[in-house]
Formats: C-alpha cells, structure tokens, sequence
C-alpha cells in the first residue's frame, strides 16, 4: 500500500505540475529510438530499436494498442512484439507480450517513499521487481516541464539511481526497459536515444545526439605497435578514427608491460624499456565509458644495433660480413630460439635450434646491418649480434 507523503518543492509544486499536465505514454503519434548493445568479444555490437503504437485492439475486456517494432536505421519493416494499455485513472501502464504474459512497467502517480512493482514482460524477465521513488524534480523538455521519478531498487540500504523516468517518455533505458538495471541482464547495455511525437523530435538523451546508432566510434586505425629499443625513451600515439564534440573518448589498458604506461586522455604509450623481448600490450578506447575498439598485440623491445647485451652464452658467427649463408656456433649447447631482426627492429625469421651448429639464410635479404637474437629457454636470456650483409 503506497504512503500519503507531504512533499513540497518551492519552486515547482508536484501537485500543481501533475494536475496540469496530461503527458500519456500509450499514443499512435509517439515514437521512441532505444539502443541495444551487447559485447562481442569484448567491444560493443549495437542495434537501434525504433517502437511505435498502432490500433486499438481489446482483449480481456480492455484497450490495448499494437506496440511495433523496426531496427530499420529509416524504419519500414514493422513486427508487432506486443500491447500496452494505460490506466488513465490510476497512471498505470501495462506491457503484454505475444505470449499473453501481462505485467506492470510504469506508475506516474508515484510520491516520495513509494514503492512500485515492476514486472517487465517485454525484456522476458520472470520476476517481480520492487523499486522505491526517492526523489521527484521536473525537467523542461519543449518548453514544458515534465515530471522526472528517480527510482531505486528496494533491497538497497542506500538509494541507488537504478532508473530514471520522465513523465509521457518513460524511462531513460528505453520505454519498455523499465527496471532494467535490476531484471539480472548482464553483457550489455539498454538506452533511450530519442522521443518524437508526430516525428518531431521532442527529447534526446544525453550524451547521444542522433536517434539512429549501429556502431560506437573512434575505431583504432594501428594494428601493431612501434618497436621499442632498450635505454631509449618510447613513445606510440595510437591512431584512431575521428570523434565529434559530443564524444566522451577515453583510453585504458588492460595489460601493459613493465616500465611502460598509457596516457589514458589522449591514447599515447609510454615507456623506457630496460628489458628485450615481446611483451603483450592491450589497450581499449572508450567511449561514455563504453568499450567501442582494442589493440591486442605484443610490444616488440630489442637493443639499438649500436649496442650489444652482455654475452650469457659463447656464440660464434661466421662468415660475417656475409652475401648470405651464415653459421651460428652456440656453447653450452641448449635449447635455443633465433631470431632476425632488421636494422628497424622487424623481426624476419625465427627458429628454434638444439644444434651445436645452426645456418642462417640472408640471401633474399638487402645489404645491410642485421640484429641476431640468441633467446636461451633455460636461463631466460638473451644474446645479440650484429651481422652484417653486403
């Protein structure tokens, strides 16, 4: 049973903006553009749903209009997927799905403290969900102020902004996405883009600004990162599509090697790497917050050729210079990987040798100054050398 609250704003009383307004949710000249997101893989695959009413229809003894649905980006191909019904009386509004499943989706009667049953056929959710109205202020949307319910799940010890409804638009996840946030959904995400009567757009939702979206942007441009060279400072602006002024575009990391960071506002890594060898880096962008592109790839760190590591194993290379075949003596005999790189840091070849003796072919490569990685397994070492082609 809903409690008799005395509640009083100076500036807009409730009661006065409630008798004069007549904001219906149920009406054939409303249409709304929602937003679905999931993840693949770990990166947002967006649709937009675009809902209209249509027809009386009865069932049971009460009016319903047909609840359509598109994600046509200019929406002609129509499903029903539903009714609703409004109580004019009682402010209530009523979802039924096409399996006859009823449920309530809105009270726009709600006071301070009220508590609200919520059972969201349309999302396919089997329980009843109890959320409690904490606060009530108006907005102006077209010159006209509206009421707005702040609601929260009832099972918290402290209010949480779980949902958000705005008189005659319904809620800020999307008209039937009432109490989403608490129906258990996970791996995605539910917004309102857009509310239109007669298709005049009357509200968009902050931050988006166009009522059709299929993909979140920037997309990263980069599929690998720039090599890094020991005792050098490093520095990769990540390349990424261009962004509009309404973009929220941040940036983070989820593994990032050892003495190098993000700088998480512009998308620029840093380093100064003291150790060889391929270190993964995985980086997002985001977008508001959502994770919209990624770069997974490893950080390729070797010495400038001006400079050799000390030896951890004995090696010999011979001939060299070279025109081509070159021999690699390596003692103590172990497991060992070689790996070529060019005088840029582009690795070339690698193999993996147990021989005393392993041949090197750098026929097909230009004259030059190449890097030769020895990469012990045993001790975790590295050995460098430089060969020289002519």
């Amino acid at each position: 049973m809903k409690r008799t609250v005395l509640f009083i704003s100076l500036l807009f009383p409730l009661s006065l903006i409630y008798c004069q307004s007549n904001y219906q949710i149920a009406d054939t000249i409303k249409k709304w553009n929602n937003l679905a997101c999931g993840y693949t893989l770990i990166v947002c695959a967006c649709h937009t749903h675009t809902i209209r009413f249509l027809g009386d229809t009865v069932i049971d003894s009460k009016d319903y209009l047909k609840v359509l649905e598109s994600i046509d980006s200019l929406p002609q191909n129509w499903n029903v997927v539903g009714f609703i019904h409004e109580d004019s009386l009682s402010h209530e509004v009523y979802f039924r799905n096409l399996n006859n499943e009823e449920g309530m989706i809105y009270d726009f009667s709600l006071s301070i403290n009220d508590t609200v049953i919520i059972f969201n056929t349309y999302m396919g959710f089997p329980y009843a969900v109890p959320l409690i109205c904490y606060q009530i202020d108006s907005i102006t949307i077209n010159n006209n102020f509206r009421t707005r319910y702040f609601l929260s799940w009832a099972y918290r010890p402290f209010p949480e902004e779980d949902d958000i409804w705005i008189e005659g638009i319904g809620s800020l996840y999307g008209i039937f996405n009432s109490a989403y946030t608490v129906t258990g959904f996970c791996g995605g995400f539910r917004e309102l883009l857009c509310y239109s009567e007669n298709d005049s757009l009357i509200y968009m939702n902050p931050p988006f600004y166009q009522c059709y979206m299929d993909e979140f942007y920037p997309k990263i441009l980069d599929e690998s990162y720039d090599t890094a060279f020991v005792g050098v400072s490093y520095e990769f602006p990540i390349s990424s599509t261009d962004t509009n002024a309404n973009d929220s575009v941040t940036w983070a990391s989820h593994i990032m090697p050892q003495n190098f960071w993000l700088d998480t506002v512009n998308g620029i890594i840093h380093g100064n790497p003291v150790t060889p060898g391929n270190f993964r880096c995985w980086v997002f962008v985001k977008n508001w917050g959502y994770q919209v592109d990624w770069l997974d790839t490893n950080i390729v760190v070797t010495y400038p050729l001006s400079i050799t590591s000390p030896k951890k194993t004995k090696v010999k290379i011979f001939p060299n210079p070279t025109d081509g075949l070159v021999n690699v003596e390596i003692y103590p005999l172990s497991e060992k990987i070689l790996r070529l790189y060019s005088s840029y840091g582009k690795l070339l070849f690698e193999s993996m040798s147990d021989r005393p003796t392993t041949s090197v072919d750098l026929s097909k490569f230009p004259s030059g100054l190449y890097c030769l990685s020895i990469y012990d397994k045993i001790k975790n070492s590295n050995d460098y050398q430089v060969i020289v082609k002519y």
